[in-house]
């Protein structure tokens, strides 16, 4: 593309925050109808306008490369690969974030209170018990 590497960044955040938010809303869908057209609308968004997503870019470029493009796989990846695998880990993280927020510490707040610490990773050591004699 002819993007700078900010425009093709900020169109990766974009493209995955389209793709996470018809994950979530087919797995919150409960009938076939419902996730078949939640799912539909984010995904014909991203691809109606023209969205990076490193999936599709990773199918794509090389068949055009295959075709004689006028472009070096190093390009590909320095250009095009790098800058839209970094926006797309970013547009998934802050999709799934917001989810995590609204729907487990939110929910957490409401019935329990505000929380000390919002970010609870607990883990405890399992118990060993020895069969030696």
């Amino acid at each position: 593309t002819t993007l700078p590497w900010q425009g093709i960044f900020f169109s990766a955040m974009a493209a995955n925050s389209l793709v996470c938010l018809a994950v979530f809303m087919g797995i919150a869908s409960e009938d076939m109808i419902s996730k078949t057209v939640v799912m539909f609308l984010p995904i014909s968004a991203f691809a109606v306008c023209q969205f990076e997503h490193v999936v599709a870019n990773m199918y794509a470029i090389p068949i055009s490369l295959m075709y004689g493009a006028p472009v070096s796989v190093g390009t590909f990846i320095t250009h095009n690969l790098i800058p839209v695998a970094v926006g797309n880990i970013i547009g998934g993280v802050f999709v799934g974030l917001t989810h995590w927020y609204l729907y487990a510490v939110r929910d957490d707040i409401e019935t329990t209170g505000p929380p000390v610490n919002p970010i609870r990773f607990t883990w405890t050591a399992p118990k060993v018990v020895s069969k030696l004699p």
